[in-house]
C-alpha cells in the first residue's frame, strides 16, 4: 500500500474512535452521584438523598382540587400606562404664545404625470438583438413595446 492510503486509512481508524468516544456512556453519569452542588443542594432540600424518594411526595392529594380557589383581584389592566409622558408645564409669567413658523413658498410647477396603468410581463428578444417589453393592463389586453 502507498503511504497516502496508510495516512487515509489511520485518519478513519481516528475519527471512528473519536465518535466512539463521544458516543460511549460516561462512567460518572451512571454512578448516581449529582454532577454538581446546585443539584445534591437541590434534592437535600427536597428530602430525597441518594436517590431515595420521600414517601410523603409521592401522595396525590386531590383534596386540594375541591378547595375554594381565591376571587381574582381588582386589578387594573391598561395596556397604554408606557405612554410619553406630557412636557412640563411653561413657568408662570412666561411667553405662551409662539409665532406661528414661517414655511417658504414654492413656485407651482406643471401637474404631475398621470400613473401608470401598465404592467411589466417581461422582455422578449428576437433573433436580431432587438428586445420587445411585454405590458399588460391585467384586463385582457396586452401591448408589445419596442424601445423608442
Amino acid at each position: 500500500m502507498s503511504r497516502r492510503a496508510w495516512l487515509l486509512a489511520a485518519l478513519g481508524v481516528a475519527v471512528v474512535a473519536f465518535v466512539a468516544n463521544l458516543m460511549w456512556p460516561d462512567t460518572a453519569a451512571t454512578s448516581g452521584r449529582p454532577a454538581s452542588n446546585q443539584q445534591r443542594r437541590g434534592t437535600a432540600a427536597r428530602g430525597q438523598t441518594d436517590g431515595v424518594l420521600n414517601p410523603d411526595e409521592l401522595k396525590v392529594r386531590l383534596e386540594v382540587l375541591d378547595e375554594e380557589r381565591p376571587a381574582p383581584g381588582g386589578a387594573e389592566r391598561n395596556p397604554f400606562r408606557f405612554k410619553p409622558t406630557a412636557p412640563p408645564a411653561p413657568p408662570p409669567g412666561a411667553n405662551t404664545t409662539a409665532p406661528p413658523p414661517t414655511v417658504p413658498s414654492v413656485p407651482p410647477g406643471p401637474p404631475a404625470p398621470p400613473p401608470i396603468t401598465l404592467k411589466f410581463m417581461g422582455i422578449v428578444v428576437r433573433e436580431n438583438g432587438a428586445r420587445i417589453a411585454q405590458l399588460s393592463d391585467c384586463k385582457g389586453a396586452t401591448w408589445a413595446v419596442a424601445e423608442g
